[in-house]
């Protein structure tokens, strides 16, 4: 489990813990506890948050139950459930897009660091997360065909896009330091790197 995660988790189990109290036991929550818990929780969040929330805490429970934590499952109610496709996605159409115009990202990538210009452009062209971003593998990089093949850690679904063009690319120089450090007992595929991005000096 990623830390990200984890801390999602730890955060809604506090939530949890001071809602129902520490000394509550499970056997005793019923219907009306979760479905004042669901008032409680979408005072504070929106329809999209308040999904995700609702999931983790079914999955809290659900896993301590078949992690024989728990004698039996926890019955939930009829009122403790997410909310509809239909509400998420009314609240998602009046939030509007969320997206970067095509100037914004040019000006951060002129104010950007190399480094950070590497993230942009792999996550813009490329939908990567800050998870994928971490651990995109040696292999995903098709320097020489200049392509990124990659399948996303969360989703699986593939992700294929053009790498930059340009041979002077900040970015690709980042890429490629860091293929020359991890490909350092590889002599022949380091080669191919130096041969299809100019490395900085």
């Amino acid at each position: 489990m990623a830390q990200r995660t984890f801390d999602r988790y730890y955060a809604t189990g506090g939530l949890l813990d001071s809602f129902f109290g520490r000394n509550r036991l499970v056997d005793d929550l019923a219907a009306d506890d979760f479905q004042m818990l669901r008032a409680k929780m979408a005072k504070r969040w929106g329809p999209v948050a308040l999904r995700n929330e609702i999931q983790i805490v079914r999955s809290i429970f659900r896993y301590s139950h078949e992690a024989d934590l728990l004698e039996k499952p926890v019955r939930f109610g009829l009122s403790f459930k997410k909310p509809s496709a239909k509400t998420i996605q009314a609240a998602l159409a009046a939030r509007g897009p969320r997206m970067y115009t095509r100037e914004q990202i040019h000006l951060l990538l002129q104010a950007a660091s190399p480094n950070m210009a590497a993230i942009f452009l792999r996550g813009g062209n490329c939908g990567l997360g800050n998870t994928d971003l971490g651990m995109l593998p040696v292999a995903a990089f098709d320097l020489a065909g200049g392509w990124l093949d990659y399948a996303r850690q969360k989703t699986g679904i593939a992700r294929h896009s053009p790498l930059a063009r340009n041979r002077q690319c900040g970015a690709n120089r980042v890429i490629a330091v860091k293929l020359l450090e991890l490909l350092s007992d590889s002599p022949d595929e380091q080669s191919v790197v130096a041969e299809n991005v100019i490395l900085p000096n």
